[in-house]
């Protein structure tokens, strides 16, 4: 049995846009060089994931989207039985204490590829439908012990706008929707 106990966990979040070519393939998957996809999955230590930047702040959670409610009679009066979960969703929330220019390029929703090296870039806001890719996270406890990881199939935006009070900085906040691939994985120590 694992006792998970309790933890200050610090994570790290990486995202790797479909249609990047997969320099590391996941091992075990049948995953292969080419262009990432719902089923074409990069491996975790794959140098082109993108950092998504210093975690401030995160939520994960899991939502059910109906149930169905099963009741038998026992022997006359009829009680429930069984819950049948119809629909899930998962989705993590991570707020990053950096401004990147992939941070940029998730919230306008550019169909261009931006990134801060060499100078100023020009990019058409919302030329592109919110991003498809693979999101890799880890946690780590407080004594920088690996705790938890995993890899899923996400649907990556920002949310809640980009806004900065006088003298703060700009925090991105990522909303990233699990979407179903049968390479999604979890690993726990």
């Amino acid at each position: 049995m694992i006792v998970l106990g309790s933890y200050a966990l610090g994570r790290h979040g990486y995202f790797y846009p479909d249609g990047s070519i997969i320099t590391i393939p996941a091992a075990g998957t049948g995953s292969v060089a080419g262009a990432s996809s719902r089923t074409n999955k990069p491996d975790p230590t794959d140098p082109l994931y993108i950092n998504l930047g210093a975690c401030d702040d995160w939520q994960d959670d899991i939502k059910t989207l109906g149930d169905e409610k099963i009741y038998k009679p026992s022997p006359g009066l009829r009680q429930l039985y069984q819950i049948i979960e119809k629909g899930a969703e998962g989705s993590v929330k991570y707020t990053s204490q950096e401004m990147q220019a992939f941070a940029a390029q998730v919230f306008y929703r550019t169909s261009q590829k931006l990134t801060q090296v060499g100078g100023t870039q020009q990019f058409n806001p919302i030329s592109a439908p919110p991003m498809n890719g693979w999101f890799h996270q880890e946690c780590y406890d407080q004594s920088n012990n690996f705790a938890f990881s995993f890899d899923t199939y996400s649907l990556i935006r920002i949310t809640g706008g980009m806004a900065s009070k006088e003298g703060g900085i700009v925090k991105p906040m990522f909303e990233i929707n699990m979407l179903y691939s049968t390479l999604n994985t979890g690993a726990v120590a």
